[in-house]
Parts: C-alpha cells; sequence; structure tokens
C-alpha cells in the first residue's frame, strides 16, 4: 500500500506521494549504503489552496455587519466577528482536506499518511478526518513545511516511510 504525505496550514495543503526508491540507495533495504539518497522522494500530487484565510479578517466580513435581535430586553448585537470568520473559514479547508484524503484513502490510492501542520490546524484536521482517514495516519508533526521544496521537506520526514 502506497504512503502519502500531506503538508498543510490554514492556506495550502500539498499532497505527496512516496515513490520508493530502493533502487537509489545503494545495498539493499536489509543493508543500505551510507551515502545513498534518502529513502521515500516526495512526488507531489495535489495542491490545494485557501485564499480567503490570506486575506484580512476584518475584509471576509460584509461592509456593514449584521445585527440579530435575540429578544425585546435583550435588544440587538452585531454578528460576524472576524477572527471567528477566520477560524471558520480554516475549518472549512480542513474539512476539504478531509474529504480529498477521504476519496483518495477509499480509492486505495494510499494506506499510510503521513501529517505535517501547525498545532492548531493539525488539531482542526484531527477533528475532520473520516475514521478511514485517520486510522491510516502513521505520525503528526507539530510544524509549518508548506513553503519548503518537496526535497527540503522530506529531510525533515522519517528515512524509513
Amino acid at each position: 500500500m502506497d504512503t502519502w504525505v500531506v503538508v498543510a496550514d490554514a492556506g495550502r495543503a500539498r499532497f505527496f506521494a512516496v515513490d520508493d526508491t530502493q533502487k537509489q540507495v545503494g545495498g539493499s533495504l536489509y543493508a543500505p549504503s551510507e551515502n545513498g539518497a534518502l529513502r521515500g522522494v516526495l512526488e507531489e500530487v495535489i495542491d490545494l489552496e485557501n485564499p480567503a484565510v490570506r486575506v484580512d479578517s476584518a475584509d471576509l466580513a460584509s461592509d456593514e455587519p449584521g445585527m440579530q435581535k435575540e429578544s425585546a430586553e435583550r435588544g440587538a448585537h452585531g454578528v460576524g466577528n472576524p477572527q471567528e470568520l477566520k477560524r471558520d473559514e480554516a475549518l472549512r479547508f480542513a474539512r476539504e482536506i478531509g474529504d480529498e484524503l477521504d476519496r483518495a484513502v477509499k480509492a486505495n490510492r494510499f494506506g499510510r499518511l503521513y501529517v505535517v501542520a501547525p498545532g492548531h490546524f493539525l488539531g482542526q484536521l484531527r477533528e475532520v478526518f473520516s475514521d478511514h482517514v485517520g486510522k491510516a495516519v502513521v505520525e503528526e508533526m507539530d510544524k509549518d513545511y508548506t513553503r519548503l521544496s518537496p526535497e527540503a521537506i522530506r529531510k525533515h520526514l522519517p528515512e524509513k516511510l
């Protein structure tokens, strides 16, 4: 079964398939050469972006915040807190990532998954992962590597993927 690595934050998610590179490593699986490349070169298969999260929080809300009337005694209050909108947008993106992974695992595109994301977004991902995706997770890393090259990301992952 193939291995995938997802490197994500609230604004971008990059999905990598791990290319088994045993042929590039000298020696064998049981006696690899010290000079060979890392096993498991990353090949990017999906790149999702969430431009809304990069927008200023105030711009996510409409020009005029809405008013919600509670009751005659309480009066009305504004709705659409910009910070809540940004958090909601990040959660929406986490769901999009989770849905993409769910479709891929059900299609047997991968069986093992490494997830790399900053802690707050990693928590949101855990919240939305289906049981199928959750069972495929082998390891999680609390890091933000979304701007690194595949080669640089690979250096931060376990040698044996």
